[in-house]
């Protein structure tokens, strides 16, 4: 970020809104498709580079976002029996995916029994959101990332969560099948992940899921978005969870690579 005469790297505005404003150089290039072998390969090696870099800032400043896996923080507006009435009960707009909600409200209460062992893996910061509408490739060289944009939930969580987020995003693109051992070789070529991390990737991608999910739902409680929004992100992790349950075996084949 660029600093004002008082060095500071944001201001509040003066316009009665309360908000804050940054100012950045501009950042050349375009969204990439990492669907493209050659372009997931890069976009690994950089989200690599990062999570080696974030393993060294220390913040000294508490988080302002939990870990993904603390499901129950995850949205304020979000608490478990709020998420379970809505999904046991889903209101007249819902009542067509009453199965899916079922489906994701079961996944949530399932995934507490893994928090133990989540718990226990390595921390350090991440981005948490990397996916390619995150992220810059060189216009002149659509294999070459230019930018990893949009820090906002950046926050102390689990290392292996980073590829995770990645791949979460791209198991729900079609044609990504040739892409993803490409990333998982990038990615591996700059950091390496312990067994534990790498057994536990499967898991966590399923975490993604449901988080994207509350996150929305919490969204629309909040009246942000339009039930469209929800009702459709609501069907993409329902789909999600049960396209990563038949790939369960090919991914986590390929995640052995990141030891």
């Amino acid at each position: 970020p660029v600093r004002d005469r008082e060095g500071r790297t944001f201001v509040r505005l003066d316009d009665g809104t309360g908000r804050y404003a940054c100012l950045f150089a501009y950042a050349k290039g375009r969204r990439p498709d990492s669907t493209a072998p050659a372009v997931a390969r890069a976009v690994g090696e950089a989200v690599g580079r990062l999570s080696a870099a974030l393993a060294d800032v220390r913040p000294g400043l508490e988080p302002a976002y939990p870990p993904y896996y603390e499901m129950d923080l995850a949205h304020a507006s979000c608490p478990p029996e709020k998420i379970a009435a809505f999904c046991e009960s889903p209101p007249d707009g819902f009542r067509p995916l009453a199965s899916q909600l079922r489906r994701l409200n079961e996944a949530l209460r399932d995934f507490r029994v893994h928090l133990p062992k989540l718990r226990r893996l390595p921390h350090q910061l991440i981005h948490g959101d990397i996916n390619d509408s995150n992220l810059l490739v060189k216009l002149e060289d659509p294999a070459s990332l230019a930018a990893v944009l949009d820090f906002e939930f950046c926050t102390r969580d689990l290392r292996a969560m980073e590829p995770a987020v990645v791949l979460s995003g791209m198991l729900d693109a079609d044609g990504a099948e040739d892409a993803i051992p490409e990333f998982l070789e990038g990615f591996a070529g700059r950091i390496r992940l312990g067994a534990d991390e790498a057994e536990a990737i499967p898991l966590l991608i399923r975490l993604r899921k449901l988080d994207v999910f509350v996150h929305f739902l919490g969204r629309r409680l909040d009246g942000v978005d339009p039930e469209e929004t929800l009702r459709e992100q609501a069907e993409s992790a329902a789909n999600g969870l049960e396209a990563l349950r038949e790939k369960r075996g090919v991914i986590e084949r390929w995640c052995s690579a990141l030891i």
